[in-house]
């Protein structure tokens, strides 16, 4: 009995045993489908927020790179700025660099001139007024001697275009062209003698003596040549003055006011002693001007206000005196020869046009009007 109990005994405790495992394992078993769906849904969650990291990622390097190309763009408008400033500025200085060389080849000019009969040698002795005329529109002869002069002096400005040429207006080369006055004596008559037709330029005490070559029949231009080839910089004739534009700038470089101007920027000192020594004794205060090394022109900044077939208008500040003076482009090329303006509006100024002064230069001596 006690053996059939102790074996009763161990295989129950064997089945115990083995139960046991049984229950464990399937604890474990329980524990791991437990933890493993626990960890499948950590795992979802962390795919989850590492996808969502990944767009968000995705998100911002689209921005940035977008972002990059304003930065990009941005900077490439501040390049292209920066660069037509600078362009600008270039064309500026080549332009006041042109200037400042042409100003070396435009001289002053003064041109002296009196009337004499071709018969007897009697001169014609005008009146010392602007209009030397009677009521009725005849010229006249002063009738106090006093108050008349045999030669008239006037101001003018003409520029190197190489060789030993020299342009200017035909007012200036011939001051009686245009002159009710002087071509009333010259129809009764009277002939024009040059007392004076000399250029001074910068930084020459000496005058070089001038001859008029031709005339222009059909505009206001003329030109003048030296004996010798002038040691100056020729000015560059644009090919036509049509392509300009409205609004474009110009420059034009003269001597307005001639002589009075001159004197205005001296020093005063030395102005004063001009005008009590010479007074209106015009050649001599040429010269000694020119020793004093005062003659220099100006240059006066304008813009194209039209473009005409016979005329270039601009607003330039120009005077008597200017006549004859270069205009030049932002190139630094003469588009027209500086003439005249509106009396009454100061914003209107005129030049003939370039293509007149090639005509000039093209046309054959013969049918040239000669003075």
């Amino acid at each position: 009995m006690k053996s059939q109990r102790a074996t009763l005994f161990c295989i129950a405790a064997c089945g115990l045993v083995v139960m046991g495992a049984i229950l464990s394992g399937l604890q474990s078993r329980a524990e791991i489908d437990r933890r493993a769906r626990i960890l499948s849904v950590r795992l979802e969650a962390s795919q989850a927020r590492h996808e969502r990291g990944l767009a968000e990622l995705r998100r911002f390097e689209e921005h940035e790179h977008a972002t990059d190309e304003l930065k990009v763009e941005r900077v490439a408008r501040e390049l292209d700025a920066f660069g037509e400033q600078v362009a600008q500025l270039r064309r500026e200085t080549q332009s006041a660099q042109s200037v400042d060389v042409a100003r070396q080849s435009v001289a002053l000019l003064l041109v002296g001139y009196g009337l004499y009969h071709k018969d007897t040698g009697r001169s014609w002795r005008l009146v010392d007024d602007i209009d030397s005329r009677h009521p009725d529109g005849e010229a006249r002869q002063a009738d106090d001697d006093s108050a008349a002069r045999e030669a008239y002096y006037t101001t003018g400005t003409g520029f190197v275009i190489g060789g030993n040429q020299i342009v200017t207006n035909r007012h200036v080369a011939q001051p009686w062209w245009g002159d009710y006055s002087g071509e009333a004596a010259i129809e009764r008559g009277f002939e024009p003698r040059y007392t004076a037709l000399k250029a001074y330029f910068p930084g020459e005490s000496q005058a070089l003596d001038l001859e008029v070559t031709a005339v222009s029949p059909e505009a206001d231009v003329a030109i003048l040549t030296t004996a010798t080839p002038l040691n100056r910089p020729p000015l560059k004739l644009a090919s036509s003055a049509r392509r300009l534009r409205a609004g474009e700038r110009i420059v034009v470089i003269s001597y307005p006011a001639g002589f009075a101007a001159l004197l205005a920027r001296a020093d005063e000192a030395v102005a004063e002693d001009l005008r009590v020594r010479f007074g209106d004794h015009e050649p001599a205060l040429a010269r000694a001007l020119a020793r004093e090394n005062l003659v220099r022109p100006l240059a006066a900044v304008g813009h194209v206000g039209d473009v005409l077939p016979g005329r270039l208008v601009y607003d330039a500040v120009t005077g008597p005196g200017s006549s004859g003076g270069p205009v030049l482009n932002a190139a630094g090329q003469v588009v027209a020869v500086n003439y005249g303006g509106m009396d009454d509006f100061a914003g209107v100024r005129f030049g003939v046009p370039v293509g007149f002064v090639h005509r000039l230069l093209e046309m054959d001596p013969d049918p040239l009007v000669r003075p």
